[in-house]
């Protein structure tokens, strides 16, 4: 029943509360919870049970009535033994902030013991941030005005177990037996202290409740407030990976290997293939996304992140653990090192895949990253050649790269969306020469991506080279002194040529890990509601530079209006480079 009250109150903003047989609901505090204002349930078992009368009633009144500065309704709870076998059945109730008095005698018990002023208001809000999945529980101290007590109280509490012990006192007497013995042997001093202990309880229970509250209106709010984009009527799906992702960002412009370095830390969740599916659905599209994650507590974080997404086609496997990525970075953003556990992408095979072979013959764009197995691209590919379907291959890496090149399945693309050093694998993997080094200046470094591009587009119907801070080259068929990024219908024989967009700036950046899948789900949007190539691209930039901007792979501010380039105030988009590709 608790862990009932608790997840109503804190996940869903309880809009009232039936009474029942062993749980009634004053009034005030159903009106309370109906408005989302903060409420407090106190556990009352130290008074029913240890307390003499009538510090116990008194206590209990001030506790349940006095008003502190958060404004909380405290409900005052006595069925002390539902509360105690919910608790010995169920633990520590989930998605709930759980507060006990300071433990001065209980050892091996999970808790936290709070010291700092502030720190415990903090503590339920990262929590619930996090998408954690369990509770918290809050050990309170003792008022420092009654602190030095503590000794005098911890030996009379050793002298009363003893005693207990030595009486055969057991079960429910135990308690009110070692209160009323150490209440004797401190002269009143412990009584004093508990009085204290307990509404020092409740003032912090109440400090918490106002945050929580807040949350929670918070969150009300911005959902009364936003306008979901219009879904479009297109079916894409997207097959890849899904990551827990960890970021270590240093704090100096380069880190020294071999010793510790001052940084910060985060986590996300990621994974190309996810990244992508994440920016579509933010931009206005449904795509299903499949993938699999492990049958663990990191892939329920993963769900509970990725709840505005299609994730029908992701499965949980038991005895297999969720992609992990731990990326360290420099202080502008940078990656000096990256590890992954990513094994189980490996288990996204042609025969899983296969199951959803009916979503794949009717979507209208298909997008694989190469963490799936190369097998499962030749599938995909196979089936996109017999079908006509537009296929997408984002290559991930370096190494990965290669895939879909190891055979014809290539042929089958129709869009890539390599940077210069997966633009090289890919031709040197087709037995072409690319240079053991990359150049540097821009115009060295725009030859060669169109050079490496030319073979490709016998084939493809798009190339879409990302430089990093040099911006995006997009490379295709003319059309009309552009390059036609619309869908194919058919292979011909076509002139092509190749467009160059600079980066846009980016004030500060905080991880680069999603800026790339950020450009191209975005430009996948674009391409599917028939943008032209400028505002395509356009949106792809902007969607990188929020990206850059925010320390989740896909900014959670992303959005139709947020990328939309003519929304973009004080900024005069310029001219694209055209290029002849011969």
């Amino acid at each position: 029943m608790l862990k009932r009250v608790c997840t109503l109150i804190i996940r869903r903003g309880l809009l009232t509360f039936q009474n029942d047989g062993a749980f009634r609901v004053h009034p005030s505090v159903s009106h309370a919870l109906a408005e989302n204002r903060p409420v407090v349930a106190l556990e009352s078992t130290i008074i029913t049970h240890g307390m003499p009368y009538p510090h116990n009633l008194r206590s209990g009144y001030q506790c349940g009535s006095n008003r502190t500065r958060q404004d909380s309704r405290c409900c005052g709870v006595c069925w002390s033994q539902v509360y105690s076998r919910h608790w010995a059945h169920s633990g520590v109730p989930r998605d709930a902030g759980c507060l006990c008095c300071h433990l001065w005698t209980i050892k091996g018990f999970p808790s936290l013991l709070l010291s700092t002023k502030w720190i415990h208001l903090s503590l339920p809000e990262s929590a619930l941030s996090l998408g954690l999945h369990s509770g918290v529980l809050i050990a309170v101290p003792i008022p420092q005005e009654y602190a030095a007590a503590g000794q005098q109280i911890e030996r009379a509490i050793q002298t009363a177990l003893a005693e207990t012990n030595a009486r055969g006192i057991t079960g429910k007497d135990v308690t009110p037996n070692i209160l009323q013995r150490v209440n004797e042997l401190t002269q009143g001093k412990s009584l004093q202290a508990n009085i204290a202990l307990i509404h020092n309880n409740a003032k912090v229970g109440s400090q918490i409740a106002g945050v929580l509250s807040k949350r929670v209106k918070k969150r009300k709010s911005s959902i009364a407030s936003y306008h979901p984009a219009k879904q479009c009527e297109t079916n894409i799906v997207v097959v890849g990976g899904i990551n827990v992702d960890f970021i270590a960002k240093g704090k100096t412009k380069t880190l020294q290997f071999g010793q510790t370095n001052p940084g910060t830390f985060c986590q996300s969740y990621g994974g190309v293939g996810r990244n992508i599916a994440e920016c579509l659905s933010r931009l206005g599209h449904q795509p299903m996304f499949i993938s699999v994650t492990g049958a663990d507590s990191q892939s329920d974080a993963v769900f509970n992140y990725c709840k505005h997404m299609d994730t029908s086609g992701v499965t949980r496997l038991e005895g297999q653990s969720t992609a992990t990525y731990c990326a360290v970075i420099t202080e502008n953003g940078e990656l000096s090192l990256g590890l992954g556990d990513m094994d189980i992408h490996q288990l996204i095979t042609e025969q899983y895949v296969s199951q959803f072979e009916k979503q794949l013959l009717s979507s209208t764009l298909v997008c694989l990253d190469g963490n799936i197995p190369a097998s499962t691209i030749r599938y995909v590919c196979s089936i996109a050649k017999q079908h006509n379907i537009n296929v997408w291959y984002e290559p991930t890496d370096s190494k990965k790269a290669c895939k879909p090149f190891l055979s014809d399945a290539w042929k089958s693309l129709s869009y890539a969306s390599p940077n210069l050093a997966e633009l090289c694998t890919m031709n040197k993997t087709l037995g072409l020469q690319t240079p053991k080094v990359l150049p540097n200046s821009l115009e060295q470094v725009l030859s060669l991506a169109v050079a490496l591009s030319r073979p490709l587009l016998e084939h493809l119907h798009c190339l879409v080279v990302t430089l990093g801070e040099n911006g995006v080259v997009v490379c295709g068929e003319h059309h009309v002194g552009s390059v036609n990024l619309k869908p194919r219908i058919e292979k011909k024989t076509r002139k092509l040529c190749a467009l160059h967009y600079p980066a846009l700036s980016v004030a500060a950046h905080k991880n680069v890990s999603g800026a790339g899948d950020s450009l191209a789900g975005a430009l996948m949007a674009g391409i599917i509601q028939g943008r032209d190539t400028d505002a395509c691209v356009r949106m792809g930039l902007l969607a990188a530079r929020l990206s850059l901007a925010s320390p989740h792979p896909i900014a959670p501010m992303l959005s139709t209006q947020s990328v939309e380039p003519d929304r973009i105030q004080n900024h005069s988009w310029p001219k694209p480079t055209f290029m002849w590709i011969d």
